[in-house]
């Protein structure tokens, strides 16, 4: 049993020391009135009440420690696999791409939680962008899926594609969630055509697509108020947050075991 346990001791030791800094900034008593609001505010910021200081949604802003706790377990395994060549596929043998998306989850976490912490404009453009940077991460993997590419390509697609993006955002904010479900959708076509050609088990990408389908009717029935008590414990878009961490993490576990076969 310690033999599996001390791997993950320094992942969990980073995770707790991050957890631990994040509850000390806290407790310092801060107002963001200040601050230009997100554009949700104030009466479409998901169900949670609006609280005043330094948190203004708790229950929204510590879910996000999912995303942390995930990203550092991506970004472990990662340098595992690339280290023991693992499996032959680009996401074990080119350590750009899994490094890049533990990065990524890492990076959303700490956008959304700075976002619900604060629910203002700049939070709001940190918590989408961590968004549109994973989803186009998934579009250009799925790519290099399709026909391998130099990582100097994919570096320079990357940044040209979601600086495009972060100009939209700031100019046209109301449109933050289209774009952000167009990229969804546009992550998943390519699945269908390498699904086709898979020879490996398809089960962890089914439990990622599952658990992100879940988590959009949870995130509908909490922006819409359907099922909303705002001073809870239990917060949908808490579960959302959670849930898309486990997602990301399936979906990183489905491209690590790809065999490279599969994908030709």
């Amino acid at each position: 049993m310690l033999r599996r346990i001390k791997p993950y001791a320094n992942v969990s030791l980073l995770f707790l020391g991050i957890t631990i800094a994040l509850i000390l900034l806290s407790m310092i008593e801060y107002s963001w009135d200040d601050w230009r609001r997100a554009s949700c505010f104030p009466k479409h910021c998901f169900c949670e009440a609006l609280r005043p200081g330094t948190i203004v949604q708790p229950v929204n802003t510590w879910s996000n420690l999912a995303f942390i706790l995930i990203g550092l377990l991506v970004l472990r395994q990662g340098k595992k696999d690339f280290i023991a060549q693992s499996f032959s596929n680009s996401m074990s043998t080119k350590r750009v791409y899994s490094f890049t998306y533990g990065i990524l989850i890492v990076f959303l976490g700490f956008g959304s939680f700075f976002y619900h912490a604060s629910m203002t404009f700049l939070g709001q453009v940190f918590d989408l962008m961590g968004m549109y940077l994973l989803t186009t991460f998934v579009i250009l993997y799925n790519v290099e899926r399709l026909r391998p590419y130099k990582a100097s390509i994919f570096i320079i697609s990357y940044l040209i594609i979601n600086t495009i993006l972060l100009c939209i955002l700031l100019t046209l904010p109301q449109t933050r969630r289209y774009i952000f479900a167009v990229l969804v959708i546009v992550a998943l076509i390519p699945e269908y055509w390498i699904y086709r050609k898979k020879k490996t088990n398809n089960r962890l990408l089914f439990l990622a697509v599952g658990l992100l389908i879940v988590a959009f009717i949870i995130w509908i029935l909490d922006i819409t108020k359907i099922i909303c008590s705002p001073y809870s414990f239990w917060q949908g878009h808490a579960l959302w947050h959670i849930l898309t961490a486990m997602s990301a993490g399936s979906l990183y576990m489905h491209y690590r075991e790809e065999s490279h076969e599969a994908a030709e």
